[in-house]
């Protein structure tokens, strides 16, 4: 299950539809090898994003071990390189930490 929620973080850390047409989740995280695998009995292991390497280490449970927010990691927290897609400064919006917000 940790690959799993690593994956699924990462991928909303990672992936927006820029256009209509543009698919709801990235190719990074294809449905189609999670089933592969499920069916397999290799569990989530087939997502690219775990198969490929590309996200940062992750806990046993799927939480990234040197993110500053447990509960809320950054995508350079989560990630191992630069691959999303969220350069579109006109659509794009920031929230605080965790901790910060705590800190009110």
């Amino acid at each position: 299950m940790g690959i799993l929620w690593a994956s699924i973080q990462t991928e909303l850390l990672t992936y927006r539809r820029i256009k209509e047409s543009d698919p709801w989740i990235s190719l990074r995280f294809n449905i189609q090898q999670l089933m592969d695998g499920l069916d397999d009995g290799s569990g989530p292991t087939h997502i690219p994003l775990y198969q490929d390497g590309m996200m940062n280490q992750f806990t046993d449970c799927g939480w990234f071990d040197g993110a500053s927010d447990l509960l809320c990691p950054s995508a350079e927290e989560a990630c191992k390189s630069h691959f999303m897609n969220l350069e579109d400064w006109n659509r794009t919006s920031f929230i605080d930490s965790v901790v910060d917000r705590c800190q009110r």
